[in-house]
C-alpha cells in the first residue's frame, strides 16, 4: 500500500462529503459535486498514478477547503453539529491533501518523452 494510504483516506473523505449533504439536509448539490471530485481524485492518485499526484493533491486541498468553510455561507438544517462535523472533516482533508502534495516526489520523464 505504501504511501497511497493517504489517497485512500481522501477518497473516504470525498465519499463522506458525497453523502453528507443528503444526511444533513443542506446544499446537497455542492456536497455531491465537490465530494465526488475528491472521491475521484483520491482514487485516481491511489490506483492510477500515485507518482504524479501533486496537481491532484492541490485540487483536493481547494475542494476540501471550500467544503470546510461552506458552513459559514449556508444554513444547515441539521444544526451546529452538522456544521462542526463538516468543518472538521474539511480541515482534515486540507491537512492530508497538503501533506500529500508536499511529500510527492517528481516523476522522472519517461524514455519515450525524451528525444
Amino acid at each position: 500500500m505504501g504511501e497511497t494510504w493517504r489517497a485512500w483516506i481522501m477518497a473516504v473523505i470525498g465519499a463522506w462529503f458525497f453523502v453528507s449533504g443528503f444526511l444533513f439536509g443542506t446544499q446537497a448539490g455542492q456536497f455531491t459535486i465537490f465530494g465526488g471530485l475528491i472521491l475521484l481524485l483520491g482514487i485516481s492518485v491511489a490506483v492510477i498514478a500515485p507518482q504524479a499526484q501533486t496537481w491532484r493533491s492541490w485540487l483536493m486541498v481547494f475542494f476540501s477547503g471550500w467544503l470546510a468553510v461552506m458552513p459559514s455561507f449556508v444554513t444547515f438544517t441539521a444544526g451546529r453539529v452538522a456544521a462542526s462535523v463538516t468543518l472538521i472533516v474539511g480541515l482534515l482533508g486540507v491537512v492530508l491533501a497538503v501533506w500529500m502534495a508536499a511529500t510527492t516526489e517528481p516523476r522522472p520523464p519517461s524514455p519515450s518523452s525524451v528525444r
